[in-house]
């Protein structure tokens, strides 16, 4: 075996033989960015199918000082989701036919919340009750068409529910979506 000549290049030898391997050491902060970033995502994802989702799910990261969720350009809650047999039943509206979802979004005293929920396949009813379960406000259709809305300012702060059901009985696809003004 003759002596191994390198260029000033450190990989390319002189001779024809193959550079030497090099040893990359890895970077240690950062490793797992893209594992935590596909985790959230897969868990978002489950989360959605889970809960018969069809479509965005909004993550919002930021909380205030007591640990509530704060509103990215006034959106509190943005999801689509459908409305289906095995949905809990609403004890409130038209007996044990109509089923419901029920959002639980933080209200604070100081704004004024648009809860709007849209749908193409059935009449869309909203339902808005107090952290105690209290009915505060609901609607059938002032969203227009068969679309539902409410505008809401709440006098006390806490995790208000939000209740997605049909006012006929109906079943399917639908958004709701509730901003800060």
């Amino acid at each position: 075996m003759g002596r191994r000549d390198y260029d000033d290049d450190d990989d390319d030898f002189d001779d024809d033989r193959p550079a030497p391997r090099r040893r990359i050491k890895k970077k240690r902060s950062g490793d797992n960015t893209l594992l935590y970033v596909l985790l959230g995502v897969g868990g978002a994802l489950m989360l959605c199918l889970c809960c018969g989702g069809v479509g965005t799910v909004v993550v919002i990261t930021s909380k205030d000082k007591g640990g509530n969720p704060i509103a990215r350009n006034g959106v509190v809650l943005d999801q689509a989701g459908v409305l289906t047999a095995n949905d809990p039943p609403d004890p409130t509206v038209g007996g044990n036919r109509m089923r419901m979802k029920v959002f639980n979004v933080h209200m604070v005293p100081e704004k004024t919340y648009t809860i709007n929920m849209t749908s193409n396949d059935f009449d869309a009813y909203l339902r808005l009750e107090s952290p105690t379960r209290q009915r505060l406000a609901e609607d059938d259709d002032s969203g227009g068409g068969l679309n539902s809305r409410i505008i809401f300012r709440p006098t006390q702060a806490g995790p208000h529910r939000v209740i997605a059901t049909s006012w006929n009985g109906g079943l399917g696809r639908f958004h709701i979506k509730v901003e800060e003004r």
